[in-house]
């Protein structure tokens, strides 16, 4: 599953982008709960900021470079990171 990093900072103007990926995270740990004692994994990956149409407004200007002060690369994400 893809959680997103917006999982976990949800909030305007992806409010409705952040709520679905909070959802994913809570189910991905409802599941680990189950399945786990049957020795099944249930993982979810939750990427920073990626550089991709849908992220646009983060990824040039003035935004993008507080998004990248905010990482440990000091870079955004590509796609085929993901």
């Amino acid at each position: 599953m893809n959680a997103s990093i917006g999982g976990y900072f949800p909030g305007s103007p992806t409010s409705v982008y952040g709520l679905s990926k909070t959802t994913l995270l809570g189910m991905t740990k409802s599941l680990a709960a189950e399945l786990g004692p049957q020795g099944i994994r249930v993982n979810s990956v939750a990427p920073g900021v990626i550089q991709t149409r849908l992220a646009g407004y983060q990824t040039s200007g003035a935004l993008a470079e507080e998004r990248k002060a905010a990482t440990m690369l000091r870079r955004l994400g590509e796609p085929r990171e993901t």
